[in-house]
């Protein structure tokens, strides 16, 4: 009876059956510390709680330590242990909270405190915002955890640490990502709220200002930042979106806490009730300030970083971005604060005034494990602004869901020859012939030379030789064979082949049999090359009907794209 009544304390939803369970797969067959990747709203705590039952229930005796960095989320992780599971036998080991007490089946500690204790050991760590662990050899985690030499599993939303990249590898205490749900599917679900960025009429400027460790440099931003016609700006805006939006709670994150404090002066300016949370507080003054916001008695909340991690409150309904960072871990973890749902909360607006957004791309479309070392501003997808409600979109964006707006579609011009981005002229070439045949290179490799015969349009060259060498071997680098891959996809269009045949069943490509076939069917009408280095390298290629027809549209027509069509056609004058 009382394991069925356990049962029924935690609902657990599918995504998090799944990651609970790759947990102790791992953990039973691996010998490494694992990762899991758990967004806002995802049910951390549940994950948290669920790990730690099933830990004391299949290994009796078994020690399990709960570390985090701060005394704030030592108590909200406890708070929030305690109603999910009241039945686990927990203490607190932190200097801050005035307990040291590790005699528990789960203590809760700050890492500050815990790594002067030499005497406990522990079996099972468990690190909440495991990011913040430095990726080197170094602090207070990784040498603590090394004494320990125990099994660490870690918890957080943004698996990767400004300027060193992500935190799974070689190097680091963590070598396996267990993956929960991303936001965009939680949205769909209804578990979390839609986000409305709008593009603000105020920028903040970040020109000249250095940076340090792959963020900006925090005095210099703030000089920078938080000037009195600035803040005047933003503030002036900010009024005008609380009042025509209807916003109740708005959270403001600052570049300082002058800033902080200076935003808030401002606002209550406007009559409108503003608080200021800052890590400096005592207790109390800090959860009064909370209080009066979350009571509905303050319409803001201004903060620097305190109110980044670990305060969840719901019924937010605008984040406003004043401290412009490199950090995408930094921006998820702001950005998420209005991603809870709460009832008649349709969605959160985002007024980013920093440019985070265009930064670092959608909340929703970064990636839980991005490729390779993730750091701010890399990979970003182009944006646009909606004309009529000023929703921030990405540039790919037909149709603004928010206010409705159609997009018109841009009709290109063709053009065959285009200025390279280094200065370089381009030639414009008509083929008149071409040749493949296989060769060994130096290292051993098979690979197709293709020969084109041309005539030079673009100067008095006349004839000319074009050559371009593509690695067909399997044991070449993925990239050249990528490289030739998709160099002879352009080449089969033109050809009108369907290259899809030449792909087997294993997914390896015959190369050769593709090639063969592509020489025997239509040739390019004219290339476009530049100088790269010794090398000649195509830039384009084109079919004769393109050429004809312009059917190429991301080209500008132009007068050299009339001569080569005459050139082609043979009427020349």
């Amino acid at each position: 009876m009382a394991e069925a009544n356990e049962k029924a304390m935690i609902e657990l939803r599918d995504y998090q059956k799944k990651a609970i369970d790759d947990v102790f797969e791992y953990i039973c067959n691996k010998n490494g510390n694992p990762v899991v990747i758990a967004p806002t709203g995802s049910g951390k705590s549940i994950l948290i709680a669920e790990i730690i039952r099933r830990s004391l229930k299949w290994w009796p005796g078994t020690r399990i330590l709960m570390l985090t960095h701060q005394k704030e989320l030592i108590e909200q992780d406890m708070d929030k242990l305690k109603k999910i599971a009241p039945e686990l036998d927990m203490g607190v080991y932190s200097a801050s909270l005035k307990s040291k007490d590790a005699s528990h089946d789960v203590t809760f500690a700050s890492i500050q405190s815990i790594c002067k204790n030499k005497d406990d050991k522990f079996n099972v760590v468990l690190v909440d915002e495991c990011h913040l662990i430095n990726n080197n050899e170094s602090g207070n985690y990784r040498s603590y955890l090394g004494m320990l030499n125990c099994r660490v599993i870690g918890f957080t939303a943004t698996p990767y640490r400004l300027g060193q990249g992500m935190i799974v590898g070689d190097d680091t205490i963590f070598d396996h990502y267990i993956e929960t749900i991303g936001i965009l599917d939680m949205q769909k679900r209804g578990y979390l709220s839609r986000l409305s960025s709008k593009t603000t009429a105020t920028t903040l400027d970040v020109n000249g200002v250095g940076k340090l460790s792959g963020e900006f440099k925090q005095g210099e931003l703030d000089r920078k930042v938080n000037t009195l016609d600035t803040n005047e700006a933003v503030v002036e805006e900010l009024s005008r979106y609380i009042t025509n939006e209807g916003i109740k709670h708005m959270i403001v994150f600052c570049t300082s806490v002058d800033h902080a404090y200076s935003i808030k002066s401002l606002l209550n300016e406007k009559d409108i009730p503003t608080v200021c949370v800052e890590g400096a507080m005592d207790k109390a003054t800090r959860e009064k300030a909370i209080e009066e916001f979350t009571s509905g008695k303050a319409v803001c909340a201004t903060n620097v970083n305190v109110l980044s991690i670990g305060f969840d409150y719901p019924e937010i309904d605008c984040v406003v971005m004043l401290r412009p960072t490199l950090s995408t871990a930094l921006y998820v973890q702001q950005a998420g604060r209005g991603l809870r749902i709460a009832p008649n909360k349709e969605r959160c607006l985002l007024l980013d005034f920093a440019e985070n957004v265009k930064r670092h791309g959608p909340i929703g479309m970064l990636s839980a494990i991005p490729k390779g070392k993730t750091k701010g501003g890399e990979g970003v997808p182009p944006m646009k602004t909606c004309p009529e409600c000023l929703e921030l979109l990405l540039a790919s964006a037909s149709v603004c869901p928010t206010c409705g707006h159609v997009f018109p579609k841009h009709k290109k011009e063709f053009r065959l020859f285009l200025g390279d981005v280094n200065g370089d002229e381009e030639t414009a070439h008509i083929v008149e012939n071409w040749t493949w045949m296989t060769k060994t290179s130096k290292k051993g490799f098979l690979m197709w030379i293709v020969t084109y015969k041309t005539q030079v349009i673009t100067s008095d060259e006349g004839e000319s030789m074009v050559k371009e060498y593509l690695v067909i071997d399997d044991n070449a680098s993925y990239f050249a064979r990528k490289k030739a891959f998709e160099r002879m996809k352009e080449l089969s269009l033109v050809a009108k082949l369907d290259y899809n045949q030449f792909i087997r069943e294993d997914k390896s490509i015959d190369f050769e049999s593709w090639g063969k076939a592509i020489a025997k069917s239509e040739m390019p009408a004219a290339l476009v090359t530049i100088k790269d280095g010794d090398f000649t390298r195509i830039t384009a290629t084109f079919s004769n009907e393109e050429i004809q027809t312009g059917m190429r549209q991301e080209f500008e027509e132009n007068e050299l794209m009339e001569q080569t069509k005459r050139r082609i056609t043979g009427d020349i004058e």
